[in-house]
């Protein structure tokens, strides 16, 4: 079974344990509750010891002053869910960082950013375009107590701008900083990173912390209807921005300053995507390593090699996925 039938799998049993108790589950809102109900312990059967019951999943995600917050009473430690008295919490770590594989896969599909695009995208009319997340969940590396979600937004392309540095692949990414609340598993969003031309002399990645994250975009999710972030992508090249403002203010040259957003279309929606996105574990532990299934067969989330979106490597292509998830933009 692959990482992505496994996490469609999870989420199956817990609708199927939400239909039995009545419960909201994934997907739902949650309303002010945590934790469950834990008052019946249902039938004791004929061993006589009481019947815990099912564990389902309550989630949702919230504007909290100026950032995003993600609520849920699925724990993020590994310790901390085991302890819950539940018939089947699904406390897995298979790739063994002392973070709840679910709970990750939660934070991951709850809040990985939708991507807006501009007008004269080439992906949006390329109908073999593969446009796919590739992520890491894993503790701060300072010792603060916070998770990180790397992740990697895989293009298949980077199409070039004014017919130049066109190439295979595209390994753009953005970077998420957690603050636990310290109820159940809910985290506040505390730091935004967004890459743009990373690591090049052009680069204007942007670090977005305290009253900087009011300036970063959280519309209502069109599927959800509760806020989720957004980011911006320039035309060709999917250098991306935390807004609109930022991507177009990057002075470059004639013909090739940056162009983010839809200007004079009938519907914005139609040039935005929500990349879906795969966990990748840990280095030592990986939960992905061929990424075939998702669209990039050649390419591995763990080799360190350039990223060429799929496609044959006969010349240059993006920075490997390794780095995009091993990089703290944070230190």
């Amino acid at each position: 079974m692959s990482p992505a039938q496994k996490t469609t799998a999870l989420l199956l049993t817990l609708a199927v344990a939400a239909c039995q108790s009545g419960r909201p589950t994934f997907g739902d809102k949650a309303g002010d509750s945590h934790g469950g109900d834990t008052g019946d312990t249902g039938d004791t059967g004929d061993t006589g010891t009481p019947t815990l019951p099912p564990f389902v999943l309550e989630t949702s995600t919230t504007l909290d002053e100026d950032s995003l917050a993600l609520r849920t009473n699925l724990p993020i430690q590994v310790g901390d869910c085991e302890a819950l008295a539940f018939a089947d919490t699904p406390c897995a770590d298979v790739d063994l960082d002392g973070l709840v594989d679910a709970w990750e896969d939660l934070a991951l599909d709850r809040l990985r950013p939708t991507v807006q695009f501009d007008e004269d995208e080439p992906l949006i009319d390329d109908d073999s375009a593969v446009l796919h997340g590739v992520g890491r969940i894993a503790l701060a590396p300072n010792g603060s107590g916070h998770v990180r979600i790397y992740l990697m937004i895989g293009y298949s392309q980077d199409y070039g701008r004014c017919g130049l540095s066109d190439h295979h692949g595209d390994s753009e990414r953005v970077v998420i900083d957690l603050e636990p609340t310290g109820v159940a598993g809910d985290v506040r969003i505390h730091g935004l990173y967004t890459a743009a031309h990373e690591g090049s002399p052009l680069d204007h990645g942007t670090v977005l912390t305290g009253g900087d994250l009011a300036t970063a975009d959280f519309p209502l999710d069109a599927t959800t209807g509760e806020p989720r972030w957004r980011v911006f992508a320039s035309d060709g090249k999917h250098a991306t921005y935390p807004s609109v403002e930022l991507c177009e203010s990057a002075e470059w040259a004639p013909c090739l300053d940056e162009d983010c957003a839809p200007d004079g279309v009938d519907n914005p929606l139609d040039y935005e995507r929500l990349p879906p996105a795969i966990n990748a574990g840990e280095e030592g532990a990986p939960r992905v390593t061929d990424l075939s299934e998702i669209g990039f067969p050649g390419d591995d989330a763990w080799l360190d090699q350039t990223f060429c979106g799929g496609q044959e490597r006969d010349g240059d292509c993006s920075a490997s996925i390794r780095e995009k998830l091993l990089t703290d933009p944070f230190g």
